[in-house]
């Protein structure tokens, strides 16, 4: 399901975003907020003209999940994410620091596309949600997100994804989101489902991580305007 780092695996939660068929973590880091699962060529997350993503304010909460901007409180969660071994098989293993990730994020924050740390009331981060505007049309965007092992199977990806979305059509201008799963990451699939988006038809072949081709289950939200 996409990168300030990842988002819902099949085995976990950890795993779904948007970007051409990355060559290398590095690779994927620089084109999304997290790093995630490809989903298209044009949902980079470059600076987009008329679009900019500060973060919630008040921060982004059901009660249950908050969402919040990224910090150095959060790098040693970011560093244990990126090299979890379920977020590696989705993504692909990483060559950037978590610090470099979280200086990326800001800079696509900064462009329009935000990442958000994942929370509990305690404010620890669990994970990271995001969406990348597209750059042709930067209503639409590509969603992701990842969590680590200890938070996955609660809930609190769909919980993510649910704030992350109202927000990015409410306050951003988003008008179309669109999310992006392995064929075989069943767990993801049913993040992207409780979430609100509609499956289309997979994608085969439509992706490559660490050389290994995957196909890809694009799902979409759109409002009732879009």
């Amino acid at each position: 399901m996409l990168k300030g780092w990842l988002v819902g695996s099949g085995r976990g939660e950890a795993g779904a975003a948007i970007v051409p068929k990355p060559r290398s973590m590095k690779d994927l880091a620089q084109r999304l907020i997290p790093v995630g699962v490809p989903l298209s060529q044009e949902d980079s997350a470059g600076s987009v003209e008329g679009m900019t993503a500060s973060a919630p304010d008040p921060q982004l909460s059901d009660g249950v999940v908050i969402l919040r901007s990224p910090d150095e409180r959060d790098l040693a969660a970011i560093d244990l994410g990126i090299h979890d071994p379920d977020v590696v098989h989705w993504f692909g293993q990483p060559d950037a620091s978590a610090t470099d990730v979280t200086a990326m994020n800001r800079k696509r924050a900064e462009a329009g596309s935000p990442t958000l740390s994942i929370c509990e009331t305690d404010g620890a981060c669990l994970g990271l949600v995001w969406v990348n505007a597209n750059t042709t049309d930067p209503t639409i965007g590509t969603v992701g997100y990842w969590l680590l092992p200890a938070a996955r199977g609660r809930g609190l990806a769909a919980r993510a994804v649910r704030l992350l979305s109202a927000w990015a059509i409410r306050d951003l201008g988003f008008r179309r989101l669109r999310l992006l799963a392995e064929s075989s990451n069943e767990r993801s699939q049913r993040v992207a489902e409780r979430s609100g988006f509609r499956r289309a038809e997979v994608l085969v072949g439509n992706g490559t991580i660490d050389g290994r081709s995957v196909d890809q289950v694009p799902y979409e939200l759109a409002t009732s305007a879009g």
